[in-house]
């Protein structure tokens, strides 16, 4: 469709600032700030169709690492929290991971983490839906919350040395739950 050609434009600015503290006993200590400012100005001329948006995220976290068992074992806590500016209230994102290394040649790994995706309406589904001749154009629900993500992993990890060479074999799985999740539903004109 000739009409779906058109100019899309997203300069995004991403800052981190860190500090990591090794040597607190068996604790290692990580803490930092994040900003992101993402600008969408998409411009379809053919359907009349001009989306320009603005967001910021300004986010804070603490993450502690904790060695156990004579550095068998290592115990990671984080804490995230995250000031979206299109969610009202401050998003925690906890996570926790456990790794474990006292088997020879083996290493056990699991994590709980948690994670969001704040409303918008740029998606590259207007720009798929466009080129296939379908206009659509994409309105945000004001009621619309944000998108939550709670995945658990486990991993075994078996390693061995033979002569000169590394042999490894991994094995991984994981579950991811979505609450919230963003669809497209047709409505009325």
């Amino acid at each position: 469709d000739p009409n779906a050609y058109g100019n899309t434009t997203n300069p995004v600015f991403y800052g981190t600032i860190t500090y990591n503290h090794m040597g607190i006993k068996n604790h290692g200590i990580l803490a930092g700030i994040s900003f992101r400012r993402d600008h969408i100005h998409d411009v379809l001329a053919g359907y009349g169709r001009d989306i320009e948006e603005t967001y910021t995220d300004f986010g804070a976290f603490l993450q502690d690492e904790i060695e156990l068992f004579n550095n068998k074992a290592t115990l990671l806590l984080g804490l995230r929290g995250d000031k979206h500016s299109e969610i009202s209230s401050i998003i925690v994102s906890p996570r926790a991971s456990i790794l474990y290394k006292g088997i020879k040649n083996l290493t056990v790994r699991t994590t709980f983490s948690t994670g969001f995706r704040a409303p918008q309406v740029f998606d590259e589904d207007l720009h798929i839906s466009m080129v296939g001749g379908d206009a659509m154009l994409i309105v945000k629900d004001p009621d619309l919350k944000e998108e939550r993500s709670y995945s658990v992993t486990f991993g075994l990890d078996y390693g061995k040395q033979v002569v000169n060479k590394l042999y490894q074999f991994s094995i991984g799985g994981f579950y991811n739950h979505l609450n919230n999740v963003f669809t497209l539903r047709e409505i009325d004109s």
